[in-house]
């Protein structure tokens, strides 16, 4: 009883309460904004739902491996230490999501993924920010991932994403 008092007021299971807060709105929202599917179809209220059930199952995994006191995955470091390392980075990933969200439109989908997956995988620091090697291995990354999206939803379920100045 005292280890999960401890852990319900720790700063790890706090993050992750707000966390599940935030998805569970971002879904509900996205239910409730447009209709899911459109002429037999997936429409673009599809992708925040797939992308929120994806947070769901990675919150529910974090959240697991802490609780078990595991260590995550290639790593040497506990999920309560990863706390410290990205409170540093948090302002920095709200501030790119908001300019995300703000250009997703009139840049397109294309443009804007590409800069905001860029940018996160920096924060995080997928690579060397400092060598050229780095930096073409972010670029790359990032690439993979825009493309990766985009068959999966433009050419697997038909769903129209903007275009530059839609």
């Amino acid at each position: 009883m005292k280890r999960l008092m401890r852990y319900l007021f720790s700063e790890f299971f706090l993050i992750f309460f707000l966390l599940l807060i935030f998805n569970v709105a971002y879904l509900v929202d996205a239910w409730s904004s447009n209709k899911i599917f459109e002429y037999g179809v997936p429409s673009t209220s599809f992708l925040p739902i797939v992308l929120s059930v994806i947070m769901f199952a990675g919150l529910i995994g974090i959240a697991v491996e802490d609780w078990r006191g595991e260590r995550l995955p290639g790593s040497n470091i506990k999920a309560d230490q990863i706390i410290s390392y990205l409170r540093s980075d948090v302002f920095l990933m709200i501030f790119s999501t908001i300019v995300y969200v703000l250009f997703f439109v009139p840049a397109g989908y294309v443009l804007s993924t590409l800069v905001y997956t860029y940018v996160i995988l920096a924060i995080f620091r997928f690579s060397d920010l400092r060598s050229v090697v780095g930096q073409l291995k972010l670029v790359a990354s990032a690439s993979a991932i825009v493309a990766a999206i985009y068959l999966f939803f433009v050419v697997g379920f038909g769903v129209r994403l903007p275009g530059l100045g839609a």
